[in-house]
């Protein structure tokens, strides 16, 4: 499963619909991987504390994470070009597109994209 930022964000902030079925997944030893993109975006979310920015490097940790590369540059490019999305969407979809594994998401503007499969939340 590829997490989309506002699933962590949900996750941190104790959404206990995404708190229990991310754990579920953890406890069957499901992948859960998000986008090197997605780290920047929790790290840049508001102002951060130097602890609070420790703990997210933590938790981030806890996920496999992938980097951005040029092949995801140009799925997102073309992906953006299609759809309008925001770089940052474009680059989450086109991880989910390009290797491809499921996204879950909670953000219906990039269940727009019919290049990929989403995963309710």
């Amino acid at each position: 499963m590829l997490l989309d930022t506002n699933v962590l964000i949900g996750y941190i902030n104790g959404d206990e619909s995404i708190r229990s079925t991310v754990d579920v997944w953890r406890v069957a030893r499901v992948p859960l991987i998000i986008s090197s993109i997605v780290v920047a975006e929790l790290l840049s979310y508001r102002y951060l504390t130097d602890k609070e920015i420790r703990d997210l490097e933590l938790f981030v940790a806890t996920f496999i994470s992938v980097p951005f590369h040029n092949k995801l540059a140009m799925a997102a490019a073309s992906l953006r070009r299609k759809y309008r999305f925001d770089i940052p969407d474009s680059g989450i979809i086109a991880t989910a597109q390009v290797y491809e594994i499921p996204l879950v998401t909670r953000d219906e503007q990039m269940r727009k994209a019919t290049e990929v499969s989403f995963v309710d939340i």
